[in-house]
This record gives structure tokens, C-alpha cells and sequence, in this order.
């Protein structure tokens, strides 16, 4: 389809779950589950929000920029920073650090927005800048950016100060699911 998009939201929807997901710059992928106890599933669960920003992009397009600046050797120490930092938000998790992980999410996205342009739109900052001066920890914009969906992680109880700071946004309600794609309906 000629779109510039990657082979990890596929993964990730196949596998279902906390994942590790590592890609070689040949497109081989390997697939670690990172299955959290259910108490250490429901904790970091009770830490996440999901709100639609609003707006809908095409993330072929945002991509694009994103392999251009890669073929150009550009923001290959963030790269790698981002690379690098897997392995410890996976620590992080494992030992329901949620001060810490909220914390590294923080310092990633920081990173992510600022890789090139079209990522973060000044409606996406406001958004996350209004999470943050209500008590978000960290957060960010899931797929390649431009809108879409924001994850906000934040003390559960802080999360009323978030819902009254975005009204204005969709709060979408979810869990995490271990059991991938399935199969519901045969027709039969």
C-alpha cells in the first residue's frame, strides 16, 4: 500500500498484552510478553488515562518526516536514548515503579515530540501541558503523533483534576487485554 507506517501496532494487536518489541533495522521483529502480575496490571491500569484529542491524521504522512530524518542521521543520540530506555520502563513496570515510570514516559515523550515538527501541533502541547499542571506524571500521544489518542499516567488520585482540566476532550475508559486478536464470529 506504499504507506510509511510500521509492523509494531500489528504486533502489538496479535499479541495483546504488555510487550517488548524489538525491531532490527532489517524489519525482523522478536517479541518478548512482559506479563505483569494481576495486581501489578490493575496498579498500572489505575495510573493510565485515555483521551481523543479531537483530531484525526494520517500517521503515513507524520512517518514520512520520521524516515527521512532517520535516513539523514539526524537525532540519532535521542534515538538511541529512546532505544536505551526500553529496557528500564520495562524494569520500571516489573517492580510497579510508578513514580519512576511515570517519570521516564515524561522524559520519552519529551524526547519524541521533539524528533521533527508535525509530531507535537501547539493543540497537543495545551493538551498535555493542562495534564501536566493538574498532576499528570507523563503522558503522550499514541501512534506517530499530529492527534489521535493521549495517554496521560497520573496518581489515581489525581485523576479528577485531569478529567476537569481536558472537559473539553473524550475520556475513553479501557484495560489492558492479554489475549490478542481472536476470532468472535464465524458466521455459522
Amino acid at each position: 500500500m506504499r504507506e510509511n507506517v510500521g509492523i509494531q501496532d500489528q504486533i502489538a494487536c496479535a499479541y495483546g498484552g504488555l510487550n517488548r518489541i524489538d525491531i532490527t533495522q532489517e524489519g525482523a521483529a522478536s517479541v518478548r510478553a512482559l506479563r505483569l502480575s494481576p495486581y501489578k496490571k490493575q496498579r498500572l491500569e489505575e495510573y493510565m488515562l485515555l483521551f481523543f484529542t479531537g483530531v484525526s491524521r494520517t500517521a503515513s504522512d507524520i512517518a514520512a518526516d520520521q524516515i527521512q530524518m532517520h535516513k539523514e542521521g539526524r537525532k540519532e543520540a535521542e534515538l538511541r536514548w529512546m532505544q536505551e530506555s526500553v529496557q528500564l520502563g520495562q524494569e520500571m513496570l516489573e517492580s510497579s515503579d510508578m513514580v519512576n515510570f511515570g517519570a521516564l514516559l515524561h522524559e520519552s515523550w519529551q524526547i519524541k515530540r521533539s524528533l521533527v515538527k508535525n509530531i507535537a501541533p501547539q493543540f497537543v502541547d495545551d493538551i498535555y501541558e493542562k495534564a501536566r499542571k493538574a498532576g499528570a506524571m507523563g503522558g503522550k500521544l499514541l501512534g506517530a503523533g499530529g492527534g489521535g489518542f493521549m495517554l496521560i499516567f497520573a496518581h489515581p488520585e489525581e485523576h479528577w483534576k485531569i478529567h476537569t482540566a481536558l472537559k473539553g476532550l473524550v475520556h475513553v475508559p479501557f484495560q489492558l487485554e492479554d489475549k490478542g486478536s481472536q476470532i468472535i464470529y464465524t458466521g455459522s
